[in-house]
Formats: C-alpha cells, sequence, structure tokens
C-alpha cells in the first residue's frame, strides 16, 4: 500500500471528468485498500514514477551492451574504418525500417553510476550515452 506524504493543505477541487468505468475501478481499488477515492487518486498522483524494470529484462540489456561493445571493438581492429562506418549505417537503417526512428533519450536515463566499473563507464563512452 503506498505510504501517505504529510498532509498539503487542501486547495479548491477541480471539475475533472472520469468515465464510468474509470470511476468504478477507483472506487473498487480504493475500498480493497482500505481508503477513501480521493486518498487513492492522491497516492497515484504521488507516488507513481518510472515504471520498474524488471532485472531478467535489464540484466539482458546490460550484456546484449556490452556484447555489441566487444563486436564493435573487434571490428574496429579487424576491418578499416570505412567499412564499419558502412556496416554501422546500414544496421540503424534496418534498425528504423524495423522499429522505427529512434527516440531521444530522456536526460535522466542511461547515466553509469559515479563508483561504477570503469570498464562500463568506457562503453557508456564509446556509445556516446556517457
Amino acid at each position: 500500500m503506498p505510504t501517505r506524504r504529510s498532509q498539503p493543505r487542501a486547495r479548491p477541487t477541480r471539475g475533472w471528468r472520469l468515465s464510468t468505468v474509470a470511476l468504478d475501478k477507483l472506487e473498487r481499488d480504493a475500498a480493497a485498500l482500505a481508503i477513501t477515492p480521493t486518498q487513492h487518486l492522491e497516492n497515484l498522483i504521488l507516488e507513481t514514477g518510472p515504471v520498474h524494470t524488471d532485472y531478467f529484462a535489464q540484466q539482458a540489456a546490460v550484456e546484449a551492451f556490452i556484447a555489441a561493445g566487444l563486436i564493435t571493438a573487434v571490428a574496429a581492429k579487424t576491418l578499416p574504418a570505412q567499412e564499419v562506418r558502412e556496416i554501422r549505417d546500414q544496421g540503424a537503417k534496418l534498425a528504423a525500417q524495423l522499429y522505427g526512428e529512434p527516440r531521444r533519450r530522456p536526460g535522466e536515463v542511461g547515466s553509469p553510476p559515479d563508483d561504477g566499473d570503469p570498464r562500463v563507464r568506457a562503453l557508456f563512452e564509446v556509445f556516446g550515452a556517457g
């Protein structure tokens, strides 16, 4: 159950309109939590943050990131620079065709911890994320 923050001074209410389905769900969920619908709505607004990433999905992404870094390093040492650029460009075009143009990364996402592994920081810097 979400925790209540200190109760701020109430302001005049707004005339928000909810569908019957949404209002019914709000009331059922609030009753299940033994709080008022207003308290539940406030908790949802104040306590909802970024979606928590599943550990295994995050671990798979880290492993894929490291593998891509290693493959890039090997390719850079064995292939001419122009060929590496062409492969990268082809990969970017193919990804755009399959998944659409990449969206801009939010500023708060993708920052390695300051006390993290220097090898991981190097990978972030290689890929322009650091």
